[in-house]
């Protein structure tokens, strides 16, 4: 595997209100449990991270929402796994946390 591979590759984003991003990251070993990261854009250090629960490994995106924008929303996937069979009996579902940190709006598309 390439070198940035060993901890899992980026997928989806998202911006909070202090301008740091959000990544979700898709384990390429679904032995490892997934996490979305919270990355300051000035330096591209990991400050914070959500780790998810039952070892779900593929997250695939994520966004802030509720009242106060204090909800992170974290879609994962079943990609290649039996559900079943696996540690991950609730992947490709949704969860979410809430957060010390506030996201902002998201424009819409029309």
């Amino acid at each position: 595997k390439d070198e940035y591979m060993k901890f899992g590759v980026p997928d989806g984003s998202c911006v909070d209100a202090e301008g740091y991003l959000w990544n979700a990251v898709w384990r390429t070993d679904s032995k490892e449990r997934g996490v979305v990261q919270r990355i300051d854009p000035a330096t591209g250090r990991v400050v914070f991270t959500v780790d998810l629960p039952d070892k779900i490994s593929q997250v695939s995106c994520c966004c802030f929402g509720g009242p106060n924008y204090d909800i992170l929303f974290m879609t994962t996937a079943a990609e290649a796994l039996d559900r079943k069979a696996t540690e991950q009996p609730h992947a490709g579902g949704v969860y979410a946390v809430r957060l010390p940190f506030r996201g902002r709006p998201e424009s819409r598309l029309n």
